[in-house]
């Protein structure tokens, strides 16, 4: 499960739309609980690995579940983030 910013939804869904568990509603996407300006998506993948490109979202895409998911795309936002802090030498 993600949250997809509004603004971001309509690259989310032309780059991802295959990962899509289902198509979606033809009535309009839901929202995240308490947040009008994300919507709620079901993704599917083979192997985690497969969702790394989900980090080139940023902060327009927001792993909600499964935690393993949401465990493994912080670790590497934190390591791609050290790596830019560190001494700048990568």
């Amino acid at each position: 499960m993600v949250h997809v910013r509004k603004r971001t939804l309509g690259r989310f869904l032309r780059l991802d739309h295959a990962d899509l568990a289902a198509p979606p509603p033809a009535d309009g996407l839901p929202t995240a609980a308490g947040d009008p300006e994300r919507a709620r998506l079901e993704l599917r993948f083979r192997v985690l690995g497969a969702t790394r490109p989900l980090l080139a979202f940023g902060t327009g895409v927001e792993i909600i579940s499964p935690a393993s998911l949401r465990d493994e795309l912080a670790h590497t936002a934190r390591e791609i983030a050290t790596m830019y802090t560190a001494d700048g030498k990568g």
